[in-house]
């Protein structure tokens, strides 16, 4: 398990790799200003030459991640996998929390692009402030261990209904 998941963060670092090399580049919609352009465009023939063709990487049908790459930013985003309602659930929760905090990680997305959980946006103002490696490591770790963090959130959920289930039961059993 933990080397599909070592081949999906280096497919992703890789691929970021290749992806970030973004530069200022005013938008051709709005005059005289600085937009990301995959924000405002999206991939059509007609934008083809700044905004380019998105990428996807999946490590399962459910676990996937789409890169699209433009002129001056890229959106990356991410769906988290979800065997169950639990899962979901979850998921659902922990993309929320992100989301609410979204000033303090300025890569992140406060609405991830629809079919996905959560999403980043990387302009070309955030490699001129922070640095490519730091930002390509901070994604990669996000991936490494959400996993890992969900479904700690999981079995302490599960420990915790398995003790009041018991004090429960006892409480019944005593009167």
């Amino acid at each position: 398990m933990a080397a599909a998941v070592q081949v999906y963060s280096d497919a992703i670092r890789k691929t970021l790799e290749a992806t970030l090399c973004l530069r200022s580049h005013p938008s051709e919609i709005i005059e005289k200003q600085s937009k990301p352009e995959i924000e405002l465009n999206g991939y059509s023939s007609r934008t083809r030459p700044i905004v380019l063709s998105p990428i996807y990487l999946c490590r399962s049908e459910k676990e996937k991640c789409i890169i699209e790459p433009s002129i001056n930013s890229t959106r990356i985003s991410f769906s988290i996998k979800a065997l169950d309602e639990v899962d979901k659930l979850i998921g659902e929760k922990f993309a929320k929390y992100m989301a609410v905090r979204a000033d303090y990680f300025e890569i992140l997305r406060r609405k991830p692009i629809p079919g996905y959980d959560i999403s980043f946006l990387i302009l070309d103002s955030h490699l001129e402030k922070y640095s490519v490696q730091g930002i390509i490591n901070f994604i990669i770790d996000y991936v490494e261990n959400i996993d890992k963090d969900l479904s700690d959130i999981k079995l302490n959920i599960n420990t915790q209904a398995r003790i009041t289930a018991a004090c429960f039961v006892g409480g019944l059993a005593n009167q």
